[in-house]
Parts: structure tokens; C-alpha cells; sequence
């Protein structure tokens, strides 16, 4: 019998094979899909601060003209940046996607000096990657705590940002995993106590 730990290795496996194989035509039209609902929901709109990764890597949600729209809306944009320290995120301010270098694991960071750093943002709106949702945001992560740490503390709105293809009807848990209030697929709006909805 699997432990907890090699069934989350084993699903972000699965969850990852799947998101590797859409096609660059899936990729573009589905985040396509995703930014469009998302710029129409009010809780993006009333934002003024977005927290929001950089995709960067196997078939990410793009988060990429989220990020532009957001900076010409004059909305303040927090990147995590992460450390060779186990677990801990920084966040900098970004005001401009030019300022991005790839860094180690293909991550976006800003390049050196380009950085703007700031504290953790206590609210606003933050975007979530992921391997795997659950309709209720239960959250499978890529395994290093980043976010769980994050949001245990954030006290915004959270919101998954994942493909149809990576809602699984149930994942494991244990007590550090932290869940989302929202997850958005580019076909449906999924909130944590109720299920699919129509965009917020």
C-alpha cells in the first residue's frame, strides 16, 4: 500500500503527464479562456493588488497577459520569488515583464537589481498554480510547501488556476495542505463550498 507521501508523488505524475501532453493549440486557447473569465470576475476587477506567479514551465496556465492587463489597470503586482532556503517565498513588486530573466527550474524571477521587494501581501487577490484541484480547492501542490506556508496566513482571496484536465474528484491531505477559495478552469468556476459556478 502507497503512503500518503508516494500517492501525491504518484498523482503529481499523472496530474503533470496530463498537463504536458495538450497541444500548443489547447494550451493558448485554454488559458485564453481562463484570462478572459478572470478579467470579467468582479474580485478581479475591485483587486488593487494581484499576487500571481509567472508561468514558466510544462504547460502552465499562462499567466502572462493576466500579468499585462493587471499592470495597465494600475493594479499593484506581487511575483513570489523563491530561495535556496527550504520553503521560503519572497515577493517583489513587478512593473514590467521586461524585467524577467529565467532563473533555476526555469523559473521567471526579476533580473538582478530589478528587484522590488516587499512584504508578503496580507490581502487582495492572489493566483495559485498547481498539479491538481479538487471542485471544492482542495490542493495539490508541485511538493515544496511554498504556497501552503503562504496562504496559512493570507487573508485575501485565493484563487487555483488549473485546466479541466487537472480537477480530480479527491486528493490527499494532511494538516499542512491549505486549500483555495476559488478555482478557475476554462470552462468552469468552482467555489469551495459549492462547486462549478458562473463567473464571479
Amino acid at each position: 500500500m502507497l503512503t500518503l507521501m508516494e500517492h501525491k508523488k504518484k498523482l503529481r505524475a499523472e496530474y503533470n503527464r496530463r498537463r504536458c501532453a495538450l497541444s500548443p493549440q489547447e494550451w493558448d486557447r485554454w488559458s485564453t479562456a481562463i484570462r478572459e473569465r478572470l478579467e470579467q470576475s468582479p474580485l478581479y476587477r475591485d483587486a488593487g493588488v494581484l499576487a500571481v506567479y509567472v508561468s514558466a514551465k510544462d504547460n502552465e496556465v499562462d499567466t502572462h497577459g493576466i500579468i499585462d492587463h493587471a499592470l495597465a489597470s494600475g493594479k499593484e503586482v506581487l511575483i513570489p520569488v523563491t530561495t535556496a532556503q527550504a520553503g521560503q517565498m519572497h515577493w517583489s513588486r513587478l512593473y514590467s515583464r521586461s524585467d524577467l530573466v529565467r532563473v533555476r527550474f526555469g523559473l521567471l524571477e526579476p533580473a538582478a537589481g530589478k528587484e522590488a521587494w516587499v512584504s508578503p501581501p496580507e490581502d487582495g487577490l492572489c493566483l495559485v498554480p498547481g498539479t491538481a484541484f479538487t471542485a471544492t480547492g482542495t490542493r495539490l501542490g508541485y511538493g515544496g510547501g511554498y504556497y501552503d506556508r503562504f496562504l496559512a496566513v493570507f487573508r485575501g482571496i485565493s484563487i487555483g488556476l488549473a485546466f479541466e484536465i487537472q480537477i480530480a474528484p479527491e486528493l490527499p491531505v494532511t494538516p499542512l495542505d491549505q486549500p483555495v477559495q476559488h478555482v478557475l478552469t476554462e470552462s468552469n468556476w468552482y467555489e469551495r463550498e459549492s462547486g462549478p459556478n458562473s463567473p464571479k
